[in-house]
């Protein structure tokens, strides 16, 4: 916003995000919203991804939830809509342009396009508590907060993020190429081999044990 160079910003938008500290600031989820509103105040376009926070908000369709039973998920939730509200969640921001959100079929299309055009209600409010007590011990927002990194050297953010592609999305060919592209030193560190782990979560995800399923 200072320097007035850039256009436009992808960013990291989702309702995971609303509880969260931010990143070097020591500072609440807020802080990123005010942000995205300083930028488009200042004229740059804001395109949200994550919106879904991971694809788990699909689990309504069948996706697998980090191994989790989809059925006992939505008997949580209690009703499906998980997807339609996060995405009315990331737009009701009228500073956000856009969300980048993937679809596999006509019905996820149609989802999309009723989240354009119907309001955010409690009900959907109602959803996302749901949806974030489910997935806040396994989601991780990738805020930095824990500065990201193992005294071992595995990059938690991107371990993490894999495995939301290959779980969240479905998308297991891509979470292996992206996983084989760290270095074999990593690849080769496994968390049971430690006795308790460095990493402290702000938020509350069970690292040790995601980083050793993924």
């Amino acid at each position: 916003v200072k320097r007035g160079q850039t256009d436009v910003v992808l960013t990291t938008y989702n309702f995971s995000m609303r509880n969260i500290a931010a990143s070097g600031q020591g500072g609440r989820a807020n802080d990123l919203t005010a942000a995205i509103q300083r930028a488009r105040q200042a004229g740059m376009g804001i395109v949200a991804m994550k919106a879904l926070a991971g694809g788990v908000a699909r689990v309504g369709r069948g996706d697998r939830l980090y191994g989790a039973d989809p059925e006992a998920l939505k008997k949580i939730l209690g009703t499906r809509g998980g997807a339609l509200a996060a995405i009315k969640w990331t737009l009701r921001n009228q500073s956000v342009d856009t969300a980048i959100v993937c679809m596999a079929d006509h019905d996820q299309l149609d989802e999309n396009l009723r989240a354009m055009a119907e309001p955010y209600t409690p009900q959907d409010e109602r959803i996302l508590e749901s949806l974030m007590v489910a997935i806040g011990p396994v989601y991780c927002r990738m805020c930095g907060a824990c500065n990201g990194v193992c005294d071992k050297g595995v990059p938690v953010p991107d371990m993490l993020r894999f495995l939301s592609y290959a779980e969240g999305y479905g998308q297991f060919a891509m979470a292996r190429e992206r996983y084989l592209e760290l270095p074999e030193r990593v690849r080769d560190i496994r968390c049971a081999d430690c006795g308790s782990c460095s990493v402290d979560c702000p938020n509350d995800v069970r690292v040790r044990e995601r980083i050793a399923h993924a």
